[in-house]
């Protein structure tokens, strides 16, 4: 039977196929209607590795599996479901079948025969264009980030392994025997090594990995069939050679009854199931707390669900998080961006950050200008953030994640404050980011433009699905004329378990879930027999990015006129005004020469006060400030260690400035018994009491929720600071439990070792007729040396761990 059909959902789907991308919607229509029906008896095979083959396909129903052989092994690259489109490279370039398609179900698909395909190719240029040009790229075989890339559902012979002895680097360098020209690659990425029949890999210290069936690995043998990634590129083996399989672009996801349960027992999201095709742009949808974040973040693996499982192109997106974590991108509602920083300076610091570090700095402006172009920012390159519209950051936040070339994007709220006409362009640009060939899930309450969208996800209270699939059927599922009457009708009054149970037995669940879901074949690729690989998880160079790390937030801070004043200002004010109050001759020995030992005890302490609080200020708000940024590159790449060292390092030049013009400033106008030498001892504690306060703010820092509620932290940690610190009360005399809280005290330290460098004790005993401070200053000063820096470590350390426990990955 042979039957004319051009629906929305072929429409969509050959929107995605390589060949029609770019070809007008009259041409798509005539493609459709030359489409014939056929039904396919589960088992049948459709298409046999090896044969001819003089057609292509587009599954309507039903369920497909592609196999190949590998070696001795048979390994299944993919399973197929309805609006996906199988066979064309057979058609385009007459050699044989690359795979096996069989039917797992019974099916109906829609072929297209070459004879077909080409009337339609001679009549519209654009079609043989693209066919021309995907044939020659097929040809020879091209992979990675090239257009060959979004071949689909095809393998590729990429090269042909050594019989007896060899070996074979992979990489994204010009030299390496296997090109890989993806940003997430490093330039020399692996090497496989073959003795015989013995073939093991070696990862060449990558930035983001070797995985071989899913495991991060140092080293590992070989054996036919299995899936080797590189970076976000995946290949398979067998003894002979070395196998791409295209899927087209984008990630397949099929979430599983996905269920999240949160503190006492309470359900917010309610057993969820999704199949979301490669290269659809999807939009969730509902009222406030229906679940629409909670369902973005257990689909990104970020916060994953209780129970239930998310799978990406049939693999396990939880087990194998760190798998996917380069090629999937994020934008929470909160900008990820600095707004200091211009837009050019944003881009550069991110790449610097995520991709790999052996990333030269031609290529990275090469992706930062095609990322430019791509969001319609080239005109802003030099604009600081903070000058650009709502809009403009929201899609330079896009640009980040656009750098590393993720195959999935997950967005929370993009259109969230944007007026009806940037809603409109930030849809228009998430349909583009879809139809170059990225799966993209976003939440929105605005349903304006959603008609753009291939399919769209009605939420209900309780994390309840209400609906899923296309956004004009949605009208009609609900009886409904208009998007915003679905919110009434999913109103609280009514039973979001009555919607969920009417959507699993209506016949849009049927054809857009059960049939994608059912009968889930194995994950795809390699054997389950325990390896002998040795395991190793290494982050991107930490010095490389403490490096990069250090030089933002530097240019940063240059560019926070407040932040930069209390650091450079602030401490030779506050000198001057102690200069102004207290006598030149304030440390003198005696009453005779002037010496006014209680005041010279009281300008030590505001000395260490004032390097304390300069110290902590800016520090305190440093993590704070940038939570959603910090929080998303450590979901790439970004390490704690050299994240935290890279503020200690720059506040730390601070702190040399700080406590340099304090001493300085202090000392021209008040004598310092003992000369340059007093005065370089006091300098260095001044400094060291400063860096302790900086290590202090970080810990404040990375426990506030905001820069605010930092600085209120500070200022409370103070009083006890300024209370115990040794000057107004002698230690000696304060009541448990305060004198043991002393111990944590910075400024108790500092105070006693700038005593014992005046030589204090000896002017009290001259100047008072009782010296209730001679055991704070009668001290080994080394011993007070090592409790300072025992105090900068653990502080530094427990910012770690604060840091650490609130990874969601």
């Amino acid at each position: 039977m042979s039957v004319g059909w051009a629906g929305p959902d072929v429409l969509n789907a050959l929107r995605r196929s390589a060949l029609f991308a770019s070809v007008p919607p009259a041409v798509l229509e005539e493609v459709g209607a030359r489409f014939r029906v056929m039904d396919v008896a589960a088992g049948t095979v459709v298409c046999q590795e090896g044969q001819p083959g003089d057609d292509m396909y587009m599954i309507e129903q039903g369920r497909f599996v592609v196999e190949g052989r590998l070696g001795r092994e048979i390994v299944r690259f993919a399973e197929l479901g309805p609006n996906d489109v199988f066979g064309e490279m057979a058609v385009l370039t007459r050699r044989p079948r690359s795979a096996s398609v069989t039917a797992a179900t019974d099916a109906r698909v829609l072929a297209l025969h070459r004879d077909d395909f080409y009337q339609i190719a001679q009549r519209h240029p654009d079609v043989a264009v693209a066919a021309g040009r995907l044939a020659q790229e097929r040809m020879n075989g091209r992979i990675g980030t090239q257009p060959g890339a979004h071949l689909r559902n095809e393998s590729t012979e990429i090269y042909t392994l050594p019989p007896i002895e060899g070996a074979a680097i992979l990489g994204r360098g010009a030299t390496c025997d296997i090109l890989f020209n993806h940003p997430s690659v490093s330039r020399q990425h692996a090497v496989i090594r073959c003795n015989g029949d013995a073939c093991e890999i070696a990862d060449l210290d990558s930035t983001n990995g070797t995985f071989v069936n899913g495991t991060r690995i140092q080293t590992s043998p070989l054996r036919d069939g299995d899936t080797i990634w590189i970076g976000s590129v995946q290949i398979y083996f067998d003894r002979s050679k070395l196998t791409r399989f295209s899927r087209g672009g984008g990630v397949k996801v099929d979430a599983i009854d996905l269920s999240k349960v949160v503190g006492k027992g309470i359900t917010i999201l309610n057993g969820v199931s999704l199949s979301i095709q490669a290269g659809e742009l999807v939009c969730i949808v509902g009222g406030s707390g229906a679940g629409k974040t909670t369902l973005l973040d257990t689909l990104n693996g970020f916060r994953p669900a209780t129970t239930g499982r998310v799978m990406y192109n049939n693999v396990d997106c939880y087990e194998h998080f760190d798998l996917f974590r380069q090629g999937l991108g994020y934008v929470p509602q909160d900008d990820i961006v600095h707004p200091e920083l211009t837009v050019h300076q944003t881009l550069y610091y991110a790449a610097r950050l995520r991709l790999p570090s052996d990333t030269s700095g031609a290529e990275i402006e090469r992706l930062i200008g095609e990322v430019l172009e791509s969001l319609e920012l080239t005109q802003r390159r030099d604009t600081a953030v903070l000058k650009l519209s709502g809009g403009q950051r929201k899609r330079v936040s896009i640009g980040v994640e656009l750098l590393t070339k993720p195959d999935i994007f997950f967005l929370d709220e993009p259109t969230s404050g944007l007026d009806p006409g940037l809603d409109g362009r930030m849809m228009e640009l998430m349909r583009k980011l879809a139809d170059e060939g990225r799966t993209i899930i976003m939440t929105t309450h605005a349903t304006r433009n959603i008609m753009m969208a291939d399919k769209v996800v009605f939420m209900a209270r309780g994390g309840h699905l209400a609906y899923f699939g296309a956004p004009a059927e949605a009208l009609k599922y609900f009886g409904v004329e208009d998007f915003t009457e679905i919110y009434n009708i999913l109103d609280p009054a009514g039973s979001p378990q009555a919607y969920a149970e009417k959507l699993q037995q209506s016949e849009v669940y049927d054809r857009n879930i059960r049939q994608r879901l059912e009968a889930r074949p194995p994950a795809p690729g390699g054997s389950s027999e325990p390896r002998d690989a040795v395991k190793k998880r290494r982050g991107a160079n930490w010095l490389g990015q403490m490096i990069w790390l250090a030089m933002r937030y530097l240019r940063i801070l240059t560019k926070d006129p407040i932040s930069l004043s209390v650091l450079l200002t602030a401490s030779p004010m506050m000198a001057w005004v102690m200069t102004k109050t207290f006598s030149e001759d304030t440390f003198a020995l005696t009453f005779e020469e002037g010496g006014k030992a209680s005041e010279g005890l009281a300008l030590l302490f505001f000395m260490a006060t004032a390097t304390l609080f300069l110290g902590g200020f800016v520090a305190s708000r440093s993590i704070a400030e940038e939570r959603a940024v910090f929080m998303r590159e450590r979901l790439v790449n970004l390490g704690l260690v050299p994240y935290v060292l890279s503020k200690v390092c720059v506040l730390g030049l601070f702190s040399v400035i700080q406590a340099a013009s304090l001493a300085l400033v202090i000392s021209s106008s008040i004598d310092f018994p003992g000369g340059d030498d007093t005065l370089l001892t006091v300098g260095a504690i001044l400094f060291m009491t400063n860096l302790v306060a900086v290590a202090m703010g970080l810990v404040i820092s990375s426990l506030a929720a905001n820069g605010l509620q930092a600085t209120l932290i500070l200022v409370v940690l103070l009083i006890p600071q300024l209370v115990l610190g040794g000057s107004v009360v002698p230690l000696n005399r304060v009541e448990e439990p305060a004198r043991s809280m002393s111990y944590g005290m910075i400024n108790r330290w500092s105070l006693s070792l700038l005593g014992e460098t005046m030589n204090i004790n000896e002017r009290l005993n001259n100047q008072l007729p009782k010296n209730d401070f001679a055991e704070q200053f009668d001290i080994d000063p080394d011993r007070y040396w090592m409790i300072l820096g025992g105090l900068f470590v653990g502080f530094v350390v427990a910012a770690m761990l604060v840091l650490k426990s609130k990874d969601v990955r």
